[in-house]
């Protein structure tokens, strides 16, 4: 018994010793997990706006920046057509369902719109008859044997503001829900 006791006190000691050269390493994890219907769809991790000055929103709400944003949507073996539906799930704290925002509304938000081939201005943008609306199902580009069930879709995402009285100045984000239902 005191040999046994000796080697747990040793082990702690051990590990208890190893305490001040010990190291930390942070890593991001992801998988996907396939639907039975066997499509895939890739769409970005992030996008990053350029800062902009609290004194540039003023007047209307309006568009300060436009980046695009590509879905890839993917379903291989498959020989009948696929309509994909898309709807999108996020915090929509302003009386609009169009113009995307975590956390407090600070006067700011992101909206959406399905691109049409062309490119919008920033002028144009902000048109929330136009944006994608939250939970509400859009229909995409169907997947067939012409396009060999692959396509990408862009959609426009723009920094809009002012939607409220004041803006405020700090980061903010949105984290957005893609989902697809194929038919």
């Amino acid at each position: 018994m005191a040999r046994y006791n000796n080697l747990i006190r040793s082990i702690i000691f051990l590990y208890l010793g190893t305490l001040p050269s010990t190291f930390a390493a942070q890593t991001d994890i992801s998988a996907a997990i396939a639907d039975d219907i066997g499509c895939e769809i890739r769409v970005p991790v992030s996008l990053i706006f350029t800062p902009q000055r609290t004194s540039a929103f003023q007047g209307a709400p309006a568009a300060y920046e436009i980046k695009p944003l590509r879905a890839a949507l993917e379903c291989a073996g498959k020989t009948r057509e696929l309509v994909p539906k898309l709807s999108i799930e996020g915090n929509t704290p302003y009386e609009t369902d169009t113009v995307f925002l975590n956390g407090e509304p600070n006067g700011v938000g992101f909206m959406l719109r399905l691109s049409d081939g062309s490119s919008p201005s920033l002028s144009d943008f902000y048109s929330p008859e136009k944006a994608i609306k939250r939970g509400i199902a859009l229909p995409l580009s169907p997947l067939n044997i012409a396009n060999q069930h692959h396509t990408e879709e862009v959609f426009w995402v723009g920094l809009v503001g002012p939607v409220q009285d004041n803006v405020l100045p700090g980061q903010f984000f949105s984290t957005l829900t893609f989902n697809f239902l194929f038919q």
